[in-house]
């Protein structure tokens, strides 16, 4: 038989302190293991960094010529065929690229190394920067 005098424990009062406190254990737990991924998740993207750029472009690219692919299957190629066709265009299309900028790149290098060395007798004559009443680097 229970004493009738003894009172119920935990006390209402009890109970909700002790699940206040519970929940503030779990909601610290749970902040710190978000903290702990974020963290490993910023050093998995750090570490991996050299290499993301590359695969981006070639996921990009896959996106984006995807639709072409397709489209020139459906059309009697066959998807390889297809895509090396893509390739060649490409590859081609870059070389053409090159072979205009290259010799533009070249001569505008030559010219630059041909006027280097008046560059230094110039100074900041004639630039908004220069401050008023100093004399140049002449």
């Amino acid at each position: 038989m229970a004493n009738p005098y003894l009172k119920k424990y935990p006390t209402p009062w009890q109970r909700k302190m002790m699940l206040a406190s519970l929940t503030a254990v779990f909601v610290v737990t749970l902040v710190g293991i978000v903290g702990t991924v974020i963290w490993l998740a910023g050093n998995l993207v750090g570490f991996l960094q050299p290499i993301q750029i590359p695969v981006a472009i070639a996921l990009i690219l896959a996106y984006l010529l995807d639709p072409l692919v397709t489209y020139l299957g459906a059309r009697g190629y066959g998807r390889t065929k297809a895509i090396v066709a893509l390739f060649t265009i490409a590859f081609f299309a870059l070389a053409a690229v090159l072979t205009w900028i290259v010799p533009l790149i070249s001569m505008q290098s030559a010219n630059v190394a041909k006027e280097l060395p008046a560059y230094p007798g110039r100074g900041n004559a004639g630039s908004d920067f220069a401050p008023a009443g100093r004399a140049t680097f002449s």
